[in-house]
């Protein structure tokens, strides 16, 4: 029972199981896939090529799942992800291919915007 504890603290720092599990059921990533790669490239964390198109895959998948891609900034690894996104969109850190891809699911790189829209979209439910 301690180990289990143990590893549940650590559970944060990866993504949601039931984000791996959805990705894996669409056909997407790998569990192993999804967490290798966390030492990214350049020293920043995540954003490796293989992790990035790991999270990548979870958001689309996300975006299928719930019809939208208005992560919530606190929604496990994914919403962390979404929001080092828009900084590194911000800091003109982020190739335009992976901006591109990324609009192309309807995410929005203003978060107060995604915020709203997320808002609008679970009240019209």
């Amino acid at each position: 029972e301690v180990e289990q504890e143990r590893a549940e603290v650590d559970a944060p720092t990866r993504p949601r199981s039931s984000d791996v599990d959805a990705a894996r059921q669409s056909g997407g990533v790998a569990e192993s896939e999804i967490y290798q790669g966390y030492g990214g490239e350049a020293g920043e964390k995540g954003d490796g090529d293989d992790c990035w198109e790991a999270h990548f895959e979870i958001l689309r998948t996300f975006q299928i799942a719930h019809g939208h891609a208005h992560v919530r900034q606190d929604d496990g690894q994914l919403g962390v992800w979404t929001r080092n996104q828009r900084v590194r969109m911000k800091r003109n850190k982020l190739s335009n291919e992976r901006v591109r891809r990324m609009r192309e699911l309807g995410f929005d790189f203003d978060g107060v915007a995604a915020a709203q829209k997320r808002a609008a979209f679970s009240g019209s439910a």
